[in-house]
């Protein structure tokens, strides 16, 4: 076997050996990251509503305090 194949041979696969890696980790950071930043949305969104929720109930009992 020639040298320079020996060194195409071993730079090819270091080229394919570092993109699976990379594909990998990156798969991996933005399937948990998509997970995280969804669930974190979803609780805020809770928050958001459970607050409107109780802004508008404040607001129904004060002003059906003052019709009475």
């Amino acid at each position: 076997m020639k040298f320079s194949s020996l060194k195409t041979v071993i730079v090819v696969l270091s080229v394919a050996a570092i993109m699976v890696l990379t594909l990998g980790i990156s798969s991996f950071a933005y399937i948990i990251g998509k997970t995280y930043i969804v669930n974190a949305y979803i609780g805020e969104m809770k928050n958001v509503a459970r607050i409107s929720g109780r802004q508008i109930q404040n607001f129904l009992t004060i002003n059906s305090f003052w019709q009475s």
